[in-house]
């Protein structure tokens, strides 16, 4: 019993270890796809509406994250390190 658990964990851990070497070694390849893929919705935006939708809702919450962040410097909000004091 305890055999078969450490030998699925051992597979699990392989598998999650390539699967982030594999990520970091794509992850180039994985940034011009992605930006390839926006750039094509863009030209869909007027007869697509689900394209439509979802780039309007893009837009809107990195405005909210701006302004957000953008009121936390203005008014000198810092997160403070709980751990400074251990």
């Amino acid at each position: 019993m305890i055999v078969t658990f450490t030998s699925l964990l051992v597979i699990v851990f392989i598998l999650e270890l390539s699967g982030g070497i594999s990520g970091y070694v794509l992850r180039a390849r994985a940034s011009s796809i992605i930006q390839d893929k926006m750039k094509d919705s863009m030209q869909q935006y007027q007869n697509s509406s689900e394209i439509s939708i979802v780039w309007d809702n893009l837009q809107r919450d990195v405005k909210f994250l701006f302004i957000f962040f953008k009121f936390l410097f203005l008014h000198k909000f810092y997160f403070s390190n709980e751990c400074s004091n251990i």
